[in-house]
């Protein structure tokens, strides 16, 4: 082998089995659901899921260093492999024969359905990275990588994205070094973007059986989209680390800024008009940003315990930038609260807003109130941004021993 040279592989298996059952028993919706309908019988639903994922890491890399260390470089390469498998198989039946047995062999045959699924995913990918550091002072780490996937359109399947770090210990400064009331003070900062891929069916969903004269196949409520493109997140931070006070006070300050391009929606609502319910899409983009720190302190520090009490505190804001033309507000169905109220957002809203009926209000800003009601008018011809859910501050209070590090 030649010398300052690796080669490393690491192969990883997983396989997982599991069988789920749901049944009812038919009093439970005799007295509580009080139906009429032939579910008044009692259900059994039984399904087995087997999950299998394959993962493959093949690096080669190369390091050295010159001039006592003083400089080093260091940089590798590799293939990596991501192979994903689900089989689940499920059978359901109803109208129990015996009351009190719950079983599929004890549901009405004529009732008994089922259904096979299956879905592979498989990612290949290749990377690369290479380090610089200085004296033990300064650092830039530069990476890229590049996937290939397999569950989105095969024009669009292949997305690069580069990453680059750096750091700067001033405490390694010829004379700041010595310095008796700062012991380590740290610059660093980084660009980075990360592509991800869609979940398996996202092009093409799983046909359905029509259950109609002459039999065939169609599409469900999901339908297809042949222009899926890969997500992209694009983040950048700069910060600050340091201890001081014969490293008793300790510090880390962070700020950062994140973008997201072509967010990849599943089970995203779509109008009837276009025939489906339900579509997976690149809904839209938002950008964050927002701050976290820290300050602590070794309130009590001896040769064998130390007690160490810190602050913390972090915000986060952040604005959608782009929605379809055709999308005036993108909400979540699931959230829908009394009076209406739902988890929604525009362009130019936070990614958290709460959207709602407003009241209506005058030139001047006055809430009008219906005359004979005498209760705010509220108008329901829009729907709009009524708040944001994400604090202004979030803050906390750290507290940690150590005994005989």
């Amino acid at each position: 082998p030649i010398k300052n040279t690796f080669i490393r592989a690491t192969f990883g298996w997983d396989f997982s089995a599991s069988n789920y059952v749901v049944a009812q028993h038919p009093y439970y919706r005799t007295y509580n659901l009080t139906s009429k309908d032939d579910d008044n019988s009692g259900y059994y639903n039984i399904s087995k899921n087997n999950l299998n994922n394959v993962n493959i890491n093949i690096l080669a890399g190369y390091q050295n260093g010159w001039w006592d260390d003083k400089f080093t470089f260091s940089a590798q390469v590799g293939y990596h492999q991501i192979h994903q498998e689900t089989n689940r198989l499920s059978s359901y039946g109803s109208n129990f024969l015996v009351i009190d047995l719950l079983s599929l062999n004890n549901c009405t045959p004529s009732t008994v359905t089922s259904s096979k699924a299956m879905t592979t995913r498989r990612l290949q990918a290749i990377s690369g990275q290479v380090e610089l550091g200085f004296n033990k002072m300064a650092y830039v780490t530069l990476r890229a990588r590049n996937d290939w996937s397999s569950t989105l359109p095969k024009e669009n399947n292949s997305y690069f994205y580069p990453a680059v770090e750096g750091s700067f210990i001033l405490t390694e400064i010829k004379g700041l070094d010595k310095s008796k009331w700062l012991n380590y003070l740290k610059l660093r900062g980084s660009f980075a973007q990360v592509g991800k891929d869609a979940s398996p069916l996202s092009i093409d969903p799983a046909l359905e059986a029509t259950g109609m004269t002459g039999g065939g196949y169609m599409y469900g409520y999901t339908g297809p989209n042949k222009a899926l493109v890969p997500e992209m997140n694009t983040s950048a931070e700069v910060g600050i680390e340091f201890r001081a006070i014969n490293n008793r006070l300790d510090g880390d300050f962070t700020y950062y800024w994140t973008t997201c391009d072509d967010q990849i929606v599943n089970g995203f609502r779509m109008s009837y008009a276009t025939g489906f319910v339900l579509n997976n899409m690149n809904v839209g983009s938002f950008k964050t940003w927002g701050w976290e720190g820290r300050l602590g302190f070794d309130i009590s520090k001896t040769r064998d315990l130390t007690w160490n009490v810190g602050v913390t505190g972090s915000h986060t804001g952040s604005e959608v930038t782009y929605l379809p033309e055709n999308l005036t507000e993108y909400y979540d169905a699931y959230t829908w609260l009394e009076g209406n109220l739902r988890s929604g957002t525009k362009v130019g809203a936070p990614i958290t807003s709460l959207t709602g009926y407003a009241f209506e209000r005058n030139d001047r800003g006055d809430i009008l109130i219906h005359p004979l009601k005498g209760l705010p008018i509220v108008d329901v011809s829009e729907w709009r941004v009524m708040g944001d859910r994400e604090p202004e501050l979030r803050y906390g209070i750290t507290t940690r021993f150590t005994y005989k590090d």
